[in-house]
């Protein structure tokens, strides 16, 4: 099944399951990408140069909701989710 024909499923849990393992395989292949083309390892290097912190209230907020929402899914047995 492609992603084009899971808005057309009817069972609820079978669409979030659907858009779940989506996720799951976007996400990997997002790091695949990144770790062939050497991008990770820049981002590495950078990172381990500049040691960044990044922080704004907009940032806070959204890693509460972050936390919140990996908490709530957590407690309902889904584990973690990628953002």
């Amino acid at each position: 099944m492609g992603i084009d024909e899971i808005p057309s499923t009817q069972d609820g849990a079978e669409r979030e399951s659907q858009m779940d393992a989506f996720r799951k395989d976007f996400g990997d292949a997002k790091e695949m990408i990144k770790e062939e083309s050497g991008l990770k390892q820049i981002d590495n290097l950078f990172r381990s140069i500049t040691k960044p912190q990044y922080s704004s209230r907009l940032i806070e907020y959204y890693r509460k909701l972050q936390a919140e929402r990996t908490k709530e899914l957590t407690s309902k047995g889904k584990g973690h989710i990628h953002f």
